[in-house]
């Protein structure tokens, strides 16, 4: 895990070259550590355009 941003209570994590599943170990981790934390997602582009938007891919939702 290079490291991650927080928007809200979403978390926009950054990774390397790894599974999925290591991807998925990472994000229960950070979930745990961190109790305001309801979503975690995967950044998987540069943020592009004039709104300058970014891609992500859902990782991992907080179950209640």
């Amino acid at each position: 895990m290079k490291g991650f941003d927080l928007v809200g209570n979403i978390a926009i994590m950054k990774f390397g070259s790894e599974k999925v599943s290591e991807k998925k170990k990472k994000a229960e981790k950070l979930l745990k550590e961190n109790k305001n934390l309801k979503t975690v997602v995967e950044k998987v582009d540069k943020v592009k355009g004039r709104l300058r938007t970014l891609n992500v891919k859902h990782l991992l939702v907080k179950k209640i």
